[in-house]
C-alpha cells in the first residue's frame, strides 16, 4: 500500500469549500484520518493528538469522514450539524466530508470493511508514504505509521 498513490476524493470542508484530496490539502507533511463511522471519533481526535503532540514541524492533519452516497439527500444537513459543534475555524478546515460510494474507496485503501479508521501519511504528490488501521494504541508505538504495507 505504501507507495501507492492515495485515491482522489471529492469532499468539503466545514466551512462549506469544495476540495480535491489529496490534490487540495496544504502543507508539506500532511496526514489523513479517514472515518467511516461516527463511533470513529474518537479514534480521529485520539490520531490527531498524538501526531500534533510530537510537535513535527509543518504537520497537517486532516479529517475525512466519508459517507455512503445513500446519504447524499441529508448532506446539507449533516455537515451543518458537524459544523454547529465545532467552534475552533481550524478544526473546521481540517474536516473534509466526502460522500460517495464506499466499496471503491475501501478497495484502494486496502480495506475490507468500515470498522476502522485508515492513517495515512502522504507525500506533496498524494503517495502513501505510511499507513495504519485503527486505534493509535501504545503496543502499536502511538503515533507510528508503518511504511511496510
Amino acid at each position: 500500500m505504501s507507495g501507492t498513490r492515495f485515491p482522489t476524493l471529492l469532499g468539503r470542508d466545514l466551512e462549506f469549500r469544495d476540495r480535491r484530496i489529496p490534490d487540495d490539502l496544504p502543507g508539506e507533511r500532511r496526514v489523513v484520518v479517514v472515518a467511516f463511522r461516527q463511533s470513529h471519533q474518537r479514534v480521529v481526535d485520539a490520531w490527531i493528538s498524538a501526531l500534533e503532540a510530537r510537535g513535527i514541524p509543518g504537520l497537517r492533519c486532516f479529517e475525512i469522514p466519508t459517507i455512503g452516497t445513500r446519504w447524499n439527500w441529508a448532506r446539507n444537513s449533516i455537515d451543518r450539524g458537524m459544523a454547529t459543534g465545532i467552534r475552533d475555524l481550524a478544526v473546521r478546515e481540517r474536516t473534509i466530508t466526502v460522500y460517495t460510494r464506499l466499496g471503491p474507496v475501501l478497495r484502494a485503501l486496502g480495506l475490507r470493511d468500515r470498522e476502522h479508521v485508515f492513517v495515512a501519511a502522504l507525500a506533496a504528490d498524494g503517495t502513501i508514504l505510511a499507513r495504519a488501521i485503527g486505534d493509535p494504541t501504545p503496543d502499536r508505538k502511538s503515533t507510528r505509521l508503518n511504511s511496510s504495507h
